[in-house]
């Protein structure tokens, strides 16, 4: 899982900023929808993996969005004097696909504060590492499932991440022997679905507010699956996704992101396994609740 979006939740304010034009997508490539078709079974080949994440998100104030609706475009560069507010999340890991076991660290940083943990789920459970108490827990069954649900089909699913990207319809941009690049430029509807998908990992989508949700409008979306031209399964991803989202009093807000990923060690990955110490950590109880005032 990754860590929702600059600290946002359904209670945030949301800034000023208007819509750019949206456009939809190119006609699907031939070449392209049977490159996918052959690395979504190798994919589906893979037993274990290595992976390395890198996302970043920048949420505009009032002053930022006015700033790009004023440049025309929605890709223009933001006033540098605006401001954004920004995170960055890197995780890198490794994955076993049945059963599901996934071992990462994790490395945040929002509003000048850093943090780093290591999270391991297998089976019976999802554990945390500490790095500061250098302390395990491990979460209780049910919020270990709704945690697991959150990780992102680009981290645990490459099938059906593969598969979400043939749906965008994209071209082949090049291919030699580094690789072959499957690229997607575009907007609309198809991108919405895209990025609804993304955002259900990187910003805590299920717990937003339902108008909140509804009016989000991508205005520009760049998808690029590199693929191994040998073997066909995935080496790297780069998705690019700019949108925007307003509150009920009708301000709205800007949201970019880029999320960016190497897949490495294909079937040759060592075996996730618990550590001792893991195994015998207590059960994380819930958080602690403010008093209600007299």
């Amino acid at each position: 899982a990754l860590l929702p979006a600059c600290g946002m939740s359904k209670d945030d304010p949301v800034a000023s900023g208007e819509m750019g034009e949206v456009k939809s997508g190119p006609a699907a490539d031939p070449e392209a929808q049977s490159l996918l078709a052959e690395a979504e079974r190798a994919a589906g080949s893979l037993n274990r993996y290595a992976f390395s994440l890198y996302l970043t998100q920048r949420i505009s104030d009032a002053a930022a969005g006015a700033a790009q609706d004023a440049a025309g475009s929605a890709t223009a560069p933001a006033d540098p004097a605006s401001e954004w507010t920004e995170s960055v999340t890197d995780s890198e890991g490794r994955v076993e696909t049945d059963p599901l076991k996934i071992d990462q660290t994790l490395r945040t940083s929002f509003a000048g504060e850093t943090s780093e943990y290591r999270t391991i789920i297998v089976p019976d459970g999802y554990y945390v590492y500490d790095t500061v108490f250098r302390q395990w827990g491990k979460l209780p069954a049910d919020e270990a499932e709704q945690v697991a649900a959150t990780f992102s089909d680009f981290q645990v699913d490459l099938p059906g991440a593969i598969r979400q990207v043939a749906a965008l319809g994209p071209d082949v941009a090049s291919r030699d022997a580094n690789g072959i690049v499957i690229r997607y430029e575009g907007g609309g509807e198809p991108a919405r679905t895209f990025v609804v998908r993304l955002l259900e990992s990187t910003l805590g989508w299920a717990t937003l507010d339902e108008a909140l949700r509804e009016s989000l409008e991508v205005q520009h979306l760049l998808v690029e699956l590199t693929l191994d031209p040998q073997r066909r399964w995935p080496v790297a991803c780069r998705l690019e996704s700019r949108m925007a989202l307003a509150a009920g009093d009708g301000e709205r807000t800007i949201l970019e992101q880029t999320l960016t990923a190497a897949y490495r060690k294909h079937n040759a990955t060592a075996a996730i396994e618990l550590p001792k110490e893991a195994k015998e950590a207590p059960e994380l109880g819930p958080p602690l609740e403010e008093p209600e005032s007299p």
